[in-house]
């Protein structure tokens, strides 16, 4: 039977099973996400040119992207045994180690399927439990004489979804790794994770080398990653559009993609300044979802989306561990179940029949009576991680939150700075 978030579902049953319906939810993977039309209705203050920009690139992406715009595609309600796969691209900016302790909570957090990484800085293979690691680093100095520094991308895959690599890059500015995750029915999915660094001035004597075909064709393709300094109104609102970017958008309506951003919404921020240069780009046929994470260390803010993912049988086969939820369990309807199902145990004449009877009656009572959700792996902190770094942490991503939305003034832009600092 289709399924609905319970945020839209309010149908006219017991409080009971109204509960136990929100925490089926909670399990087939929309417990902890805000619906569409919530993540949308935001009351943003633009100024005239602002408007006139959003307004531009509206009109930009109806002609390029379909006869819908992308913010008015409607949520598509998947059955209860419907499967998605999700997939996060992040930039970590200030490299794998300052990134590792916010991106591990993160994976637990939302239970992150595949996550693309820019700028890991790292030559080692990075570890972490229950992923495994897909690693390209960057060959190429930026100027002469000196070591090949900063850079890399990455893809991390939880451990039990077949993948395999496949083509990976590293030029002499544009990075890029890929990966094809196995299904049981259709095609693979292949996810292609790439990064198009800046390029400076002075002693920095790389040429670009970006070309739109490194974003991957194909009729099963998932494209994201950070794409710096190639701007466009269809996915960025706070830049002007260049060359590069225009390029971008053609070759999005000439190979009938789709861009899952929402220009509104920054995706890098440093103290006052914005900008989108982390991009999806989908295909038009999968549900369009786009959401932006909080609380990991970098100036850019991971972006999280879903894509129709059928598991294979060696994935069904493993169990899930579930934990009871006995504060929300409708205790009076679970000993009404049980005593309607005591006279059929009570006519048993042998011992053992009753006592399995018993048990199945308790079962679909709890069952019933008594939500579940997936059991939290226990948290692995490191050793420097303390209080006062994770309040620090929390105002950080609430004045990011405040400057994205509002602008921001001054004072609170410096703020930002000191605590980005610290």
């Amino acid at each position: 039977t289709p399924h609905t978030p319970p945020e839209r579902w309010n149908p006219p049953t017991p409080s009971s099973y109204r509960r136990h319906a929100e925490v089926a939810a909670l399990i087939t993977g929309y417990g902890e996400e805000e619906s569409e039309e919530e993540e949308y209705a935001v009351v943003f203050e633009e100024s005239e040119k602002e408007r006139k920009k959003r307004e531009r690139a509206e009109k930009v992406a109806l002609v390029a992207l379909g006869n819908k715009k992308a913010q008015e595609q409607p949520i598509t309600i998947v059955e209860e045994d419907a499967q998605t796969l999700k997939v996060v691209t992040f930039n970590c900016n200030r490299g794998w180690g300052s990134s590792r302790e916010s991106i591990k909570q993160g994976l637990k957090k939302h239970q992150i399927d595949v996550l693309c990484l820019q700028e890991v800085n790292m030559k080692r293979t990075i570890e972490i439990g229950g992923y495994n690691t897909f690693q390209q680093p960057r060959t190429v100095r930026r100027q002469k004489g000196k070591a090949a520094e900063g850079g890399g991308v990455a893809i991390l895959v939880r451990k039990g979804i077949p993948t395999r690599q496949g083509e990976t890059y590293s030029g002499k500015v544009t990075e890029k790794i890929s990966v094809h995750v196995s299904q049981t029915a259709g095609p693979e999915i292949h996810i292609v994770n790439i990064y198009r660094p800046p390029i400076g001035g002075g002693d920095d004597t790389r040429k670009e080398d970006f070309v739109v075909g490194d974003l991957q064709e194909g009729e099963n393709v998932l494209t994201m990653g950070d794409i710096i300094n190639l701007h466009h109104e269809a996915w960025s609102a706070f830049a002007t559009q260049s060359e590069g970017g225009r390029k971008v958008m053609t070759w999005v309506a000439e190979t009938e993609r789709i861009i899952w951003n929402d220009p509104r919404k920054p995706t890098w921020q440093r103290n006052i300044q914005r900008s989108s240069p982390d991009i999806v780009i989908g295909q038009p046929r999968w549900p369009r979802k786009w959401k932006l994470l909080e609380g990991w260390v970098s100036d850019h803010r991971p972006v999280m989306t879903e894509v129709p993912y059928e598991k294979t049988t060696e994935q069904k086969a493993a169990r899930k561990v579930l934990q009871w939820q006995w504060r929300k369990a409708d205790w009076t309807k679970y000993t009404l179940d049980l005593e309607h199902g005591a006279p059929k145990v009570e006519r048993c004449k042998d011992p053992k029949e009753a006592i399995a009877r018993l048990i199945g009656h308790i079962r679909r009572a709890s069952r019933e009576n008594i939500p579940r959700i997936p059991q939290r792996p226990r948290e692995e902190r490191e050793l420097w991680w303390t209080e006062e770094i994770r309040k620090l942490q929390d105002e950080e991503n609430t004045l990011k939150q405040k400057l994205g939305e509002h602008g921001g003034s001054e004072e609170e832009g410096e703020e930002l700075q000191r605590l980005g600092s610290n």
